[in-house]
């Protein structure tokens, strides 16, 4: 049966759970998904985050086709910083430097790469940081909005 997924709802593939976050922004849509991951008999916590980048053309002020896009931002951004996320995964391989953490798995057996809190918070934390600057110029200098 298909369904609209909502904010807390948790859907199981076998013995995992992963627990949906709404985090529009890039797209209304935007979900993050979380779960428990288990390593070396830890448990980490884990993030598959929807993008939170803001490309360069997006219109952040009288967005017509999305008018709540600049506070669908800020709000995400707020819940994510929330959210543990000792691993996370993203849409864009080089969003979470998959290549050198393959290459680590490679290099150094027994260690798992992919715990990588300070990534998760950098990638986050940078995102949000061209989110305010271009809100910034555009709430300076905005455009009319399209009719």
């Amino acid at each position: 049966m298909s369904r609209r997924v909502v904010e807390g709802d948790t859907i199981r593939f076998g013995t995992w759970r992963f627990v949906a976050h709404s985090t529009p922004g890039h797209t209304p849509g935007c979900t993050t998904w979380s779960t428990t991951l288990h390593s070396h008999g830890r448990a980490l916590d884990a993030q598959f985050l929807c993008s939170t980048s803001v490309p360069g053309y997006t219109r952040l002020v009288n967005n017509a086709d999305y008018p709540s896009i600049a506070k669908d931002y800020a709000a995400t951004f707020s819940k994510l910083a929330r959210l543990p996320c000792s691993t996370f995964f993203h849409e864009h391989p080089q969003g979470f430097q998959l290549e050198r953490k393959i290459q680590a798995l490679q290099d150094t057996p027994g260690v798992y790469p992919f715990t990588d809190p300070g990534g998760c918070r950098t990638t986050i934390a940078g995102d949000m940081a061209q989110f305010k600057r271009m809100l910034a110029k555009q709430t300076a200098a905005p455009v009319a909005p399209r009719d």
